[in-house]
């Protein structure tokens, strides 16, 4: 018999709705709290390999992604002073072959398609401006405590509150992380903005020694997004939401193909963000009695270039869909 538990999930990003809508889904009772006082159109386009596309199909989440996501149907390397085709990729029979397609969205579309659907069943599932300090457990309860003093209590607690976790800091302690020496610079620009040359379809890594851009259609096709990566950099900040400027983007982005170098020139000053990459020795464990990290708040850190732009589905929807089964009969999560 499905035993019906009350979760609290810390963080709104992706991690975290994904999560809710499977235990939602599942028939659980959950509560979502995120620190932003609003959910704001932050981030640039992701892609999704069809393992993750699967996830997202199961929590029937396809018809609406129709409406805002892409569907390239060829994934180019391209030599980043030529422009010259490397190696293609076909995506076009993805859907066929694993049974999902291969998808590339705005990451606040996807997380607007996530935050829809939990609302549908759970109209308050929400509640902004609510930033975790310390997670506490007594007995068969499980709570959080606030920074504005409130507290949250359940059965289970998830900590989807991303790379800077306070629910992470609050089980494991401080873990410092380490500069990789590689940066990445994000923007976004509207297609009909772009010369004709440079509205290219589909997905495209140009590379070049040490620096590669990636450039893709979003939002239905309107919008470009582009990002870039170089290593040996001195630039340290860890953050989603740092601004930068196209000046800084071209200065390490020199001799690229005049089509792409375009689309950077083209990107609205308010549109480029740049931000390092860091890494994390990995957790002992994900769990600790009744609360249970989940993505960037768990998982070590990735280095490479597709891994800031790939989010992993499969792991959060067996935790969320799953929580009954798995949860042992003295509370505590498990890691299976």
């Amino acid at each position: 018999m499905a035993i019906t538990r009350d979760i609290v999930v810390i963080g709104a990003g992706i991690g975290g709705l994904t999560f809710a809508l499977a235990a939602l889904q599942s028939g659980h009772r959950v509560r979502v709290y995120e620190q932003a006082a609003q959910i704001t159109m932050i981030g640039g386009g992701i892609s999704i390999a069809p393992n993750s596309m699967q996830v997202l199909m199961r929590l029937a989440l396809k018809p609406a992604l129709d409406a805002v996501a892409c569907w390239p149907r060829h994934g180019v390397i391209r030599d980043g002073l030529t422009g010259a085709a490397v190696a293609t990729t076909d995506f076009s029979g993805f859907a066929a072959r694993f049974g999902a397609p291969y998808m590339q969205v705005h990451r606040a579309d996807l997380n607007e398609v996530l935050l829809a659907a939990c609302r549908a069943l759970s109209p308050e599932v929400l509640q902004l401006g609510r930033q975790a300090a310390v997670f506490q457990e007594s007995g068969d309860e499980a709570s959080v405590q606030f920074t504005d003093g409130s507290e949250e209590r359940g059965d289970l607690v998830v900590g989807a509150d991303g790379v800077k976790s306070r629910l992470r800091t609050s089980l494991f302690g401080e873990r410092p992380a380490q500069f990789t020496s590689v940066v990445a610079w994000r923007g976004t620009v509207d297609l009909e903005a772009l010369p004709p040359e440079s509205r290219i379809p589909d997905s495209n890594v140009w590379t070049r020694p040490d620096r590669q851009i990636v450039q893709h259609p979003v939002c239905s096709g309107r919008v470009m997004h582009v990002s870039g990566l170089a290593s040996e950099q001195e630039w340290v900040e860890e953050s989603w939401t740092a601004r930068s400027t196209l000046a800084g983007a071209l200065a390490v982005f020199t001799g690229f193909s005049p089509v792409v170098q375009a689309i950077l020139e083209h990107v609205p000053p308010d549109k480029w963000f740049k931000y390092a990459l860091h890494d994390r020795a990995p957790l002992p464990t994900w769990t600790r009695g009744r609360a249970v990290l989940l993505g960037d708040a768990a998982w070590r850190s990735e280095r490479y270039a597709q891994s800031i732009t790939r989010p992993r589905f499969g792991g959060v929807f067996v935790s969320g869909a799953g929580t009954s089964q798995r949860a042992s009969r003295d509370g505590s999560a498990s890691r299976r």
